[in-house]
């Protein structure tokens, strides 16, 4: 589960309830654990 974080653009916030998992992509390990979440992996 991703940590509690707050939403400040009017975009993000209407698209939050449809968001389960937020993750980051700015590294290649956090891209690793983004495709992980998309793959529906247990340990992600």
């Amino acid at each position: 589960m991703s940590p509690p974080c707050e939403r400040t653009a009017a975009g993000m916030t209407a698209a939050q309830p449809s968001v389960d998992v937020f993750v980051g992509g700015h590294s290649r390990a956090a891209s690793e654990h983004l495709a992980a979440v998309v793959r529906g992996a247990a340990d992600a």
